[in-house]
């Protein structure tokens, strides 16, 4: 059950906006954001001048710090949970602290239907997909561990995006090709998103993603869980019923820690307890806190609801 609880809760966690957190724990960079931005059209009137927010004056002028060779990945095959498909790993060789890594891909100019539906006529057979979804098909694997810099991540599995289930052979994976990667990671004191295009070569940082990594809400759901003195914290979700979020670059006793601290906040009631990773309770007014910590990701996820 715990293992059935564990996994719900990082499948809503792992999908969510960013937002950060206290306590230094990892190596920083520093970003390098212009101050200024220039005109290059005289002619512009001072109206469509000062229509250029701060925001896209960073995204002007902020340079990604690296390049996509230094995401040393790769995919190859492997075994995940007893059964034989393709994985990625990579190392991250970055100067920057990585949160996570997605890599979506595409289906090749020249693939035909008939190929699609030959390819995965498994995944017909076992969940009975209309072959207009099947011909639809992308590829796709995301990883969310805390990768510092020099870190090897591996062993995350390709699913079928749109779809359900493994790429399990060479005939699946070769009717596809690397479309677009998109990196989390942390330059100074925020987080940035950066994409990749492979088709072009191309990298860019869409600054409407960066936020600060150390930030923690003033909203009454937020207010009922113990702050997290950590370098960093993200917030998935915040809003009246639910307060998501998760705590990166922490250590089993950090856990445990944590965990204790919470007991404190009156966190006590229908507990359910597992000193390797995993505390629920409720408290006096019903609400629920749910904390997971995963040893591989070095993080902890956590979210209170209020039921």
């Amino acid at each position: 059950m715990r293992k059935i609880l564990a996994g719900i809760l990082i499948g809503v966690l792992c999908v969510g906006s960013l937002s950060g957190c206290g306590k230094g724990t990892s190596e920083e960079t520093d970003s390098t954001i212009s101050e200024t931005v220039n005109a290059t059209d005289e002619t512009e009137t001072d109206t469509q001048t000062e229509s250029i927010s701060e925001t896209e004056a960073i995204d002007l002028n902020y340079t990604v710090p690296f390049s996509m060779a230094d995401i040393d990945w790769n995919v190859e095959e492997g075994i995940v949970r007893g059964t034989r498909a393709f994985v990625m790993s990579y190392t991250n060789n970055t100067k920057c602290d990585v949160l996570g890594l997605d890599i979506t891909y595409s289906k090749k100019s020249d693939v035909t239907d008939e190929q699609m539906l030959n390819a995965f006529s498994n995944l017909k057979a076992e969940h009975g997909y209309e072959d207009s979804e099947i011909i639809g098909f992308q590829l796709n694997v995301r990883n969310y561990e805390f990768a510092v810099s020099g870190r090897k991540v591996e062993q995350e599995p390709l699913y079928v995006s749109g779809g359900s289930g493994y790429v399990t052979t060479d005939e699946q994976l070769n009717l596809f090709e690397p479309d677009i990667a998109e990196i989390n990671y942390v330059d100074g004191d925020k987080i940035y998103t950066a994409y990749y295009d492979f088709k072009n070569d191309k990298m860019n940082c869409d600054s409407s993603d960066t936020i600060d990594k150390c930030s923690w809400s003033d909203s009454d759901m937020a207010q009922k869980v113990p702050k997290p003195e950590y370098n960093i914290v993200t917030i998935e979700s915040n809003d009246d019923s639910m307060f998501a979020y998760n705590i990166y670059g922490i250590t089993k006793d950090d856990f445990k820690t944590y965990k204790e601290q919470c007991v404190q906040n009156g966190f006590t009631e229908d507990s359910n307890n597992d000193d390797e990773g995993y505390y629920e309770a409720k408290n006096s007014d019903g609400f629920t806190l749910s904390i997971y910590y995963e040893s591989d990701a070095n993080r902890m996820v956590c979210m209170l609801t209020d039921y």
